[in-house]
């Protein structure tokens, strides 16, 4: 028999799962909630689950007093709790599911920590990747500051130059994938200082057409 599943403690939008309800039904299995605005409320757990209720229903948005509401960092901000904290949210995975917690406890307490750094164009980011989103851990980068502090990127470091694999493609004129086919055939530094290969060279030294209309073509 499959195990039930438990919902304590589970977030929902704006609604936490305190405990188990009574069944109207054997089949339909129903969990006591509590919104953010206070309010106790009776979910069943298919609507939890698929997302149809999300809050109570019964609480008015909270007025802002801050002055931000239009402002880039107030999405960013509750993107960035969505993520560790609903279940729901596509890239919950990567943050809540693998026990990446947002401390920040209001917006005006994030807002104070960041807002004098913010300018357009760049995206929050944990300095400590394995850490949370909490003060002292949070900064704003660049799309590519940001792509080089992921947890998937190889570091190499060649005569004292530590970059990315990606970096080192781009300067070396590979692509990301010819580079990375370099890696797993040379290792390193062969593929760092190998020379560039081209499968037509031979041919166009000797004056003979390939028979196409490539040119010389690269095989990294």
């Amino acid at each position: 028999m499959a195990k039930l599943l438990d919902l304590t403690g589970d977030r929902y939008g704006t609604l936490t799962v305190v405990k188990e309800a009574d069944r109207v039904r054997k089949t339909v299995r129903r969990w006591e909630v509590v919104c953010d605005c206070g309010n106790t409320t009776i979910v069943a757990q298919s609507h939890l689950r698929d997302g149809h209720t999300k809050s109570c229903g019964k609480c008015q948005p909270r007025p802002v007093k801050h002055g931000l509401r239009h402002h880039p960092i107030y999405n960013i901000y509750y993107g960035a709790k969505s993520r560790c904290t609903d279940k729901n949210n596509t890239h919950w995975k990567y943050y809540g599911g693998r026990g990446i917690k947002f401390l920040f406890s209001s917006f005006e307490e994030f807002a104070e920590e960041v807002l004098d750094s913010w300018s357009e164009g760049l995206a929050i980011d944990r300095i400590n990747t394995n850490g949370h989103y909490e003060k002292g851990n949070v900064r704003w980068v660049t799309p590519a500051e940001q792509n080089a502090n992921k947890r998937s990127n190889i570091w190499i470091t060649h005569e004292g130059k530590t970059m990315i694999a990606a970096d080192w493609a781009k300067e070396l004129g590979f692509t990301t994938a010819g580079f990375s086919r370099r890696l797993k055939q040379y290792g390193i530094p062969r593929a760092i200082t190998e020379p560039h290969r081209y499968s037509n060279f031979k041919r166009k030294a000797a004056g003979v057409d390939c028979g196409c209309f490539c040119g010389w073509q690269r095989w990294d």
